[in-house]
């Protein structure tokens, strides 16, 4: 019983964290940190990358994939920017960019046959 309510107990300190500001608690903000949606944002990017078999992305393709995923950006293109500062996408020029931790089947197979 005692563990149970030590897990309640945290669970009320993580939820209070999450709504306090610095003049009190906002209880009508809602939606994900940054960070979680550089994660999310990532991890479908990996998804897609995977399923057409490129890592190559048209900047048009990177706002359509986040519409679709109903991320709360007000700039996009800070985002963007703050993917390329953090290392997951790399701009390669123009309109294309290149996500960097995707790892084709053809880098697999590679760095598989090295061992």
């Amino acid at each position: 019983e005692a563990d149970a309510l030590d897990v309640v107990s945290l669970m009320e300190q993580s939820l209070l964290d999450t709504y306090r500001t610095d003049t009190g608690f906002d209880f009508k903000r809602r939606g994900m940190s940054l960070a979680k949606q550089v994660k999310q944002f990532v991890a479908e990017l990996q998804r897609c990358a995977s399923r057409r078999a490129s890592a190559l992305f048209q900047t048009s393709e990177l706002l359509d994939i986040a519409g679709r995923m109903t991320l709360e950006i007000t700039d996009f293109y800070s985002f963007l920017d703050v993917l390329n500062d953090q290392a997951y996408l790399l701009k390669k020029g123009g309109r294309l960019w290149q996500l960097q931790t995707h790892v084709s089947s053809s880098q697999n197979s590679r760095s598989s046959q090295a061992y």
